[in-house]
């Protein structure tokens, strides 16, 4: 968990905690989920780092980018 001084507010604070006992829920002896998937999408977190970029710099050269993208989807 994050420090509580990292949060906005309380309800923040217990948003992220509530959230992080989803994750907790996943204990293999308990539900028996493959979890492989999720370990997968972890180790692509790099290309998102490569799509904001992206982003940015589309957003530096057309102020109306993500209005734009928004209406198209």
């Amino acid at each position: 968990m994050p420090p509580f001084e990292t949060v906005r507010d309380a309800a923040s604070y217990v948003a992220v905690l509530s959230h992080e006992h989803i994750h907790w829920t996943a204990k293999a002896d308990r539900v028996s989920r493959d979890l492989s998937p999720y370990t997968k999408y972890k180790t692509r977190w790099p290309d998102r780092t490569a799509d904001l970029e992206s982003w940015l710099t589309v957003r530096a050269n057309y102020k109306r980018a993500i209005f734009q993208a928004a209406a198209d989807a």
